[in-house]
């Protein structure tokens, strides 16, 4: 049974230590789709060497364990075991947090972006559930406020971004506003009947706080319908 390529792992460019992790963990979903397990672990630790590439093998035969390795019970794991710490000689978590931590949500960004984004960097720093530096106001206090785990948080989030994205949509109905044309000369003096006149035709062009609240109300029932869809389609 032959297996599929897998590309070398590159030993030279930078962040060798989460580059390491995930080419570890790319070639453990090909052991288990080929039901390669941990009991063939001579298997593995020769595939390993195989997908590695000849600059993984320079360093492995420069390891000061190798004999040992070699010759152990589980040469596979004790291999990897090495590698590691050969990649990652110095793992202290603050230095490794640092830019987790001062991580930010951009404009722009989706939070599911921005949560894989986490992730990423929060693979070397011992985390469980990365979900710091969130833009949204409400969702950090929906989080804070509310026994919310992971997964529905995000869905949340998911839910506060479509209700947001939907409402920019909506069509503006900006308030009409009467100018007033200052002339340059004097206006001649009104008689009683053209004042009154005057004074019921502005009367009928104010608008009332009933039509003041119309477009208030249309965008919060805009608003609600959205979120609910959203929630629905979650």
């Amino acid at each position: 049974m032959s297996l599929p390529p897998y590309e070398k792992f590159d030993c030279r460019s930078e962040g060798l230590a989460l580059r390491w992790s995930k080419w570890l963990k790319c070639l453990k979903h090909i052991f288990d789709g080929y039901q390669i397990d941990e009991t063939q672990s001579k298997r593995r630790y020769a595939l390993l060497l195989t997908y590695g590439g000849a600059e993984l093998n320079d360093i492995v035969e420069s390891l000061p364990t190798i004999t040992a390795i070699e010759t152990g019970d589980n040469p596979s794991q004790e291999l990897k075991t090495a590698l590691t710490n050969h990649f990652n000689p110095q793992s202290n978590t603050k230095i490794l947090r640092y830019p987790f931590r001062h991580k930010r949500q951009t404009p722009g960004t989706k939070i599911h972006d921005f949560y894989a984004e986490l992730r990423q960097l929060a693979a070397p720093c011992c985390f469980n559930d990365p979900k710091d530096g969130c833009l949204s106001k409400k969702l950090r206090e929906k989080g804070l406020t509310t026994p919310l785990d992971l997964t529905n948080l995000l869905k949340h989030a998911r839910t506060l971004e479509m209700t947001e994205e939907y409402c920019k949509q909506l069509p503006q109905h900006p308030q009409q506003v009467n100018k007033i044309h200052h002339r340059s000369t004097p206006r001649p003096a009104l008689t009683k009947h053209r004042q009154g006149a005057q004074q019921n035709y502005h009367h009928s062009k104010q608008v009332t706080p009933q039509h003041k609240n119309a477009g208030t109300v249309e965008l919060v029932g805009h608003m609600l319908k959205a979120k609910t869809n959203a929630q629905l389609s979650i």
